[in-house]
Parts: structure tokens; sequence; C-alpha cells
């Protein structure tokens, strides 16, 4: 547990963002209410829970004087072993004025692992698409109206990051921001998809395009897929549900399964053909017989015939 106190200017939004990696195993990261010798960590406001070495954040919006203090928590996940990470913060009172048919320029500075920006978008549904040649990076949307949220907390799974597997330097997502009910503010994180260009500024380019073709009667955008791969899960930790976002490049024979720690299949959520795009499925904490799983770590796997896998770590409390 850490609490790091973060100087920000006096009366100005500001978007505090903690961040913690490691080059090898997976951390995950918390921001909590309390942390006190007798009461531990309490409420959350936030967590973010990545699987896979890389970047785990959470953010944190302030208007204050002084300093903002906060309650961290860094977990490796999995009873993995004792080894070293990084914890950090970064502050930004950037804010981007006209994102819509616009563009954002930016660098994620050699030593650092995140930019942010806030934003604020009018109903309607967007394209975000991000550049980046010389490193490989990632990019996320959050509410961030209520303050608080972390990296496996994304808008609409808001979410797309750049492999070494795509054969382009481009990462897309699309999300549809309705009439009523939608955030004041968002926030806009730019990230590196893992530690080894930690050593190299990683410049990137952000577009947000209103021009979105193949919707019919409040069908979904469709987005080109470049690789087949696990999205995010929604929510995560999650009780008694959760929904599992997925993309998939081709269409062809899909298997979706859930694992326990030992890597024992307890339940099939997708095995047959599925078509080329995004996609949704849900789990509702039971196994294939019906019975109920008790509350711990979880994997989900996304398995192609054509080859190809994908890991998503989930996380069931009760």
């Amino acid at each position: 547990g850490y609490r790091p106190s973060t100087p920000v200017m006096p009366s100005v939004p500001t978007i505090v963002a903690a961040y913690a990696w490691d080059d090898v195993l997976d951390v995950d990261l918390g921001i909590y209410a309390s942390a006190t010798v007798q009461e531990g960590y309490t409420t959350d406001y936030a967590l973010s829970q990545w699987s896979g070495p890389g970047c785990d954040f959470v953010l944190r919006g302030v208007s204050t004087h002084g300093t903002a203090t906060f309650n961290l928590g860094v977990v490796r996940a999995g009873g993995q072993s004792t080894g070293d990470f990084t914890l950090a913060t970064k502050t930004t009172t950037d804010a981007w004025a006209s994102p819509v048919d616009g563009r954002l320029l930016g660098t994620v500075e050699a030593g650092s692992y995140l930019d942010a920006v806030r934003l604020d978008l009018p109903a309607g549904t967007y394209v975000f698409t991000l550049t980046s040649t010389d490193v490989e990076l990632g990019f996320s949307l959050h509410d961030f109206s209520f303050g608080a949220t972390g990296k496996t907390e994304p808008w609409q799974n808001g979410i797309a990051w750049q492999t070494a597997e795509a054969a382009s330097p481009y990462a897309s997502f699309a999300v549809t921001i309705p009439a009523t009910g939608a955030p004041t503010e968002f926030a806009l994180v730019v990230w590196r998809t893992d530690g080894s260009t930690v050593a190299l500024d990683g410049d990137w380019r952000v577009m947000v395009g209103d021009d979105v073709t193949g919707i019919d009667d409040g069908d979904p955008p469709s987005v080109a897929v470049a690789v087949s791969r696990l999205v995010a899960a929604t929510p995560n930790p999650f009780n008694p549900s959760t929904e599992v976002a997925y993309e998939v490049a081709r269409a062809g024979r899909c298997e979706l399964t859930v694992h326990d720690v030992r890597g024992r299949q307890i339940r099939t959520l997708l095995d047959g053909e599925q078509t080329a795009g995004h996609h949704v499925a849900e789990w509702n904490g039971l196994d294939d017989h019906g019975q109920r799983v008790p509350s711990g770590i979880y994997m989900v796997r996304l398995r192609l015939a054509g080859g190809g896998e994908d890991l998503l770590k989930l996380t069931l409390v009760k």
C-alpha cells in the first residue's frame, strides 16, 4: 500500500494518473477511500486489473489547493513470485476543446507510461483512431464525470491497442454517446502496451470522426478488426455477471472458455462459427453444470481454429 501526495494547480480541473508497471509479471492497481493500520483498504474508487505485463493505471479528477493525496494498492496477480515494480503519478490539466472531426498530437515521454486529456463529446457515434509509428501504444476512453476510473473500466468498451501482429500502425474503437445518461466529461488516455519501449518517446496522433458507415436502425458501427483478441470485461471485478468483449479478425470457428487458476475449463461461452467484428459474451458466474463458482480469479480464453489465442483475467467477488 502507498499514499503518494501529488502537487496540483489550485482550483484547476486536473487528472491525476497513478500507474504501476512490471516488464515481466502482472501488476494490478487500485485507488481506495481509506487505508489505515486498523482498517486496511476499504471502499475502492477504481480498480485496474489488466491481464499480463505492462502498465495498469487509475485516474482521479481533482480541483483542490496544494496537493492531492491518494491511497493506492499494488497487487501481484494470481500469487505470482515477488519482484520489482515501478509506481508513479502524473498530472495534467490538458483539455481537448473540439474533438469531433479533429485530431490531437502528443508524446508519451521516455520514462513515462501514459498521456491523458479531458474532453467533452456531444450525443452521437464516433470512431476513435490512434496512430503511432515508432512505439506500440494503446488508448482508452473513460467516464470521468464521477472522478475516478481505471484502465479496465473504459466507457462502452472504448479501448484498443497496437500489437506486434497487426499489419498497420493503427488502432481504433467506436462508441455511441446517448442523448441522455451520458457522462458529463471524459478522459482519453494513451498508454504503452508493454515496458520494452520505456526508454523511447512515443509520438501519437488521435483522430475522432463521426463519419461512421454501416449503421442501420441503431445497429452498432462496423469497425475493421486487425487482430483477434479479448478486449475487456465489464465490470471487472464483477458480481454476479460480466460482459466479455472480444474481436474476431476473420470469420471462422472460435472457442471462448472460462478457466480456474489451475487451468481447468469450467464454462464454455462459445464453441462454433463466429463472424468477423466486435462481439460480447456474458458470463453469469456459473459453470457448465449450472453451479455457481466460488469467488476468486478466473481466466477467459479465446482460441481460433486457424491458430491464435488470447487470455483475459476475471475477478469474481462475493
